[in-house]
């Protein structure tokens, strides 16, 4: 009966504990950083259209037009952006059909970089119908991301598309690269390419996905807290950072 007890009295001190830590933090209402996020503008000088299941519209053009929102509203809002995160499929995959890839690639890039912030890129599937894995990660315009330059740390600078950075005291954001293991954008000779190939090859026609995308999946962009008992924070369209 005393261990009982004693053992009720332990968790309600941990939790108690718990409890405190909690209220202390959420009264704690200081912004840390406030940042930019944008995602699939897939820009393409093409009229509007239907995208491939032919189920949603495409305002191919009209998306630089958001572009530009967006950077003036980093530039000019109540909290203006420490920094961009571009999460893919910055252009679209008609580009390559009509041979417009990297003109399309420089207007997007050069109305981003109106911003005057650094801008941390993600490669998306988009992106890699217009250019190779190897090409977006050392190219003038995207490289600086996937270098450790800037507070940027990479295992395999140029060759990776992962990396981490700091943003703010206590906070780690971490950039996946869900396409090094795949056969979109690699050469076919490649580790990455024969890889995915083979791994459909055994899986057969059963397998629920058989598109040659990546292996990996899920969000390829994740916000760690530095105490471990706190749960990981999703960032896919969260414009400022607050400690919770």
């Amino acid at each position: 009966m005393q261990l009982a007890v004693k053992t009720v009295k332990f968790w309600f001190r941990v939790c108690l504990g718990y409890y405190r830590e909690h209220c202390r933090m959420a009264s704690d209402t200081r912004l840390l950083c406030a940042f930019g996020v944008i995602a699939d503008v897939q820009y393409a000088d093409i009229d509007d259209g239907m995208n491939h299941s032919r189920t949603a519209h495409r305002y191919y053009r009209r998306s630089l037009e958001l572009v530009k929102t967006a950077v003036r509203d980093w530039s000019t809002g109540q909290h203006r952006a420490e920094f961009v995160l571009q999460l893919g499929d910055l252009i679209d995959g008609h580009n390559a059909r009509l041979g417009t890839s990297q003109s399309s690639l420089d207007t997007t890039l050069s109305e981003l970089k109106k911003c005057g912030r650094f801008v941390y890129h993600v490669l998306g599937n988009h992106d890699l119908y217009n250019f190779s894995h190897e090409e977006l990660l050392t190219c003038d315009q995207m490289r600086a991301s996937f270098i450790n330059e800037a507070g940027i740390s990479t295992p395999l600078p140029g060759t990776t598309g992962y990396y981490h950075f700091v943003p703010a005291k206590g906070f780690r954001i971490v950039v996946m690269d869900n396409y090094e293991i795949s056969m979109l954008g690699q050469d076919e000779t490649s580790y990455s390419y024969r890889s995915v190939y083979l791994h459909r090859r055994v899986s057969g026609p059963s397998y629920r996905d058989l598109r040659p995308y990546g292996l990996a999946t899920g969000s390829q962009l994740s916000c760690f807290h530095s105490t471990p008992s706190l749960p990981i924070l999703k960032l896919t369209v969260t414009l400022t950072l607050k400690k919770l």
